[in-house]
């Protein structure tokens, strides 16, 4: 019993083991060159913090920053440039100097502390420009106006959300699905280019390709109109856009002039900050000026009846303009009328005479 037993357990044996071996890695895995932009080796730079042991010779050793022109001082030969080599070519150059004083040096370097590194970031984000990040920093979401901001202290290697929220975080017109990383190969003298989705891990919870990100890298954000409201709501509720934005709201509410409201809000909230409608107000009809990115004022109006006509949601910069009704635009062009004649007759006197 026990023989049989185990001539059919190596009779599956030799199945199992090569489909183990033979078994192909999922397409999306890091062997997929669609999805993978490779790690450059790092490059010292000033700003840096090494510490150099030489083996047996204590006196030697040291801690040294490289300087702004790219070069270190180092125990007995003085200045050494070691800018923009890697850590192992700049063991093999100071192992190669030492070798003029010390027979067979064995050199180690380690980087103590690093740089921050320099990357430019543009497209749909708050604040379009070139930063530096370094491994402990904090990054402020925020539109360009200020108003409520999100701070995140963040630590470790720099990634692309860091970068992103560096920049004030995305505008609601950014495209989620095609973030664009680019990265200079100094060993093959070309610019590779990958494309990120968040979309797909920040709502739909797949994995995360939050790349980590090095000196000299540039990060394109593309726009996209295609979201639906629901969509741009989702993207403005999450750390990567700024908390609030700043809109200006005039005319017939309580409270006139600047207010911030959640991203994405309709046009009724503005209102509502602003204090509400006064008793002179039109309430039927609003007035939303909005300053494009190419320069040009945009005027839209929103009927605000019970009909249900289209939403309008703000953004950054909005301006509202709630008129006044039928009887205050009245009243108002009769103050300007008499105005000349106040002192003789008042306005009260005025209306009872021509419209008693």
């Amino acid at each position: 019993m026990v023989l049989k037993f185990l001539l059919l357990l190596f009779s599956f044996y030799p199945i199992v083991n090569y489909s183990f071996i033979n078994a192909k890695p999922p397409l999306d895995s890091f062997e997929n060159k669609e999805n993978f932009i490779d790690v450059p080796k790092y490059l010292l730079g000033p700003g840096d913090f090494l510490k150099i042991n030489i083996y047996k010779f204590e006196s030697l050793s040291s801690k040294v920053k490289v300087l702004p022109d790219g070069t270190v001082n180092l125990p007995r030969i003085n200045s050494l440039y070691i800018n923009h080599l890697t850590i192992d070519e700049a063991n093999s150059l100071i192992t190669k100097k030492y070798k003029q004083i010390i027979k067979n040096p064995i050199v180690y370097i380690d980087l103590i502390k690093a740089r921050p590194i320099r990357i430019n970031i543009n497209g749909e984000v708050q604040r379009p420009g070139i930063y530096s990040l370094s491994t402990q920093r904090i990054d402020t979401v925020s539109n360009t106006d200020g108003g409520e901001s999100l701070l995140n202290n963040n630590q470790g290697w720099p990634t692309v959300v860091d970068a992103i929220q560096k920049a004030g975080g995305l505008t609601n017109e950014a495209n989620l699905r095609k973030i664009k990383l680019r990265r200079y190969e100094k060993s093959n003298d070309k610019t590779n280019e990958i494309i990120i989705n968040f979309w797909e891990s920040l709502f739909e919870g797949k994995l995360v390709d939050n790349y980590e990100i090095f000196d000299g890298d540039s990060i394109y954000i593309e726009n996209s109109k295609l979201y639906t409201q629901e969509e741009k709501t989702l993207i403005s509720s999450s750390n990567l856009s700024p908390s609030t934005i700043s809109v200006r709201v005039i005319g017939e509410v309580n409270n006139p002039g600047n207010t911030n409201v959640r991203s994405n809000s309709p046009i009724m909230d503005g209102i509502l900050n602003a204090g509400g409608f006064t008793s002179r107000s039109n309430r039927k009809k609003l007035t939303l000026l909005r300053l494009n990115n190419n320069g040009k004022i945009e005027k839209k109006t929103y009927f605000n009846n019970e009909s249900g006509k289209k939403q309008i949601f703000l953004k950054d910069r909005d301006v509202i303009f709630v008129d006044g009704d039928s009887l205050s635009k009245a009243s108002n062009n009769l103050k300007k009328l008499i105005e000349p004649i106040k002192p003789i007759i008042d306005a009260a006197t005025f209306y009872k005479i021509f419209f008693d």
